[in-house]
């Protein structure tokens, strides 16, 4: 009776464990996903800001050019 016992009883031990390592194999790929996601939506802020910042240096540069035809007339 014992014996039996004691072999029931390591028998849950390794249900719980596997039980476990199954919860912990769930919770690793879903902080996974988790993460990918939030990297992929960074890339995506990333490229739309640089996109941001391009747009502006262009517009920076188009009015520069305009004042410098305007003030280049009024210093001649």
């Amino acid at each position: 009776m014992c014996v039996e016992q004691l072999y029931l009883a390591q028998l849950e031990e390794r249900a719980r464990e596997k039980d476990e390592m199954e919860s912990t194999a769930q919770m690793k790929e879903a902080l996974e996903k988790q993460m990918e996601q939030h990297r992929e939506q960074h890339q995506k802020q990333l490229a739309e800001l640089r996109l941001e910042i391009t747009d502006k240096q262009h517009r920076i540069e188009e009015l520069a050019e305009y004042v410098q035809q305007i003030w280049d007339p009024i210093y001649q």
